[in-house]
């Protein structure tokens, strides 16, 4: 059974999301339909690049939490959704994206963060292992993107640079983008967990997601780091057995465009 789910949007009510779409011209037309869809854990993959205090390069492919670690030194969460074009159907207008994550604490000396989602560049591999057969992973690691063999620019995937490119280097090129997609507030409680725990939302921009629908951008995902300060906020991943605290996915878009009459057919009846 398919767990997504799948509802209509009036159009008033995603009329900031709608406005980002800069190419799309949205009117009061009750022959524009949107759609609102709910992209779970079924349709996403995610990884947690980490490395322990011997160095070793661990997989959490598999995982039921990761950190967002302040860049260069920390950890890193990536997030990729999946099947988009199966999910939509063709000919499709994307007008709004939102990233919804479930943070259950943080740690409590950094005071106040700034988590970020930021478009990443490699390909990485998400892999299966839970981090207890260091060397042995299939996916990315701290170290490499893919299979224990090809590099990221930093460790970590910590490389930012707005004019990168979507690449396969090995070791070269960008990691991610620099500019986030957006930023979260994440304040800091007087006590452990030291956060407020709850679902944190991140608008992600419909061009990007539009181009991942369409192929035109690789569809690497998404890498969640804390920006500022220094710190880190725990994540439920997509592994997590309670269901109601994965992270998931909110697509809006534009289902139809109104029929213009064919006039050539017309007659005039006596």
């Amino acid at each position: 059974m398919k767990r997504y789910l799948r509802t209509i949007v009036p159009l008033a009510a995603v009329a900031s999301m709608a406005s980002s779409a800069q190419d799309v011209n949205i009117r009061e037309d009750r022959d524009r339909q949107m759609d609102s869809l709910v992209i779970n854990f079924q349709h996403l993959e995610d990884a947690w690049l980490n490395a322990d205090s011997t160095g070793r390069e661990l997989n959490y492919g598999a995982h039921d939490g990761a950190l967002a670690g302040k860049a260069p030194q920390g950890c890193t969460y990536l997030l990729r959704l999946l099947d988009l074009p199966q999910l939509l159907g063709p000919d499709k207008v994307i007008l709004g994206c939102r990233l919804y994550v479930f943070i259950s604490h943080g740690d409590g000396m950094s005071g106040n963060k700034t988590v970020g989602a930021l478009r990443v560049f490699k390909p990485w591999v998400a892999g299966t292992l839970d981090g207890q057969n260091p060397g042995q992973s299939e996916g990315c690691t701290f170290n490499d993107w893919s299979a224990d063999s090809l590099e990221w620019a930093l460790p970590g995937g910590h490389y930012q640079n707005d004019t990168g490119t979507d690449n396969t280097g090995d070791g070269e090129g960008a990691d991610c983008m620099q500019t986030p997609e957006s930023l979260v507030l994440i304040p800091q409680t007087a006590a452990y967990p030291w956060v407020t725990p709850g679902y944190r939302v991140w608008e992600i921009s419909p061009g990007l997601v539009q181009g991942w629908y369409q192929g035109t951008i690789a569809n690497n995902g998404l890498a969640l780091k804390t920006v500022y300060p220094w710190g880190w906020a725990h994540i439920r991943s997509e592994e997590y057995a309670d269901h109601t605290k994965r992270p998931y996915f909110v697509v809006t878009y534009l289902t139809s465009s109104p029929v213009t009459p064919d006039t050539t057919r017309l007659r005039v009846l006596d």
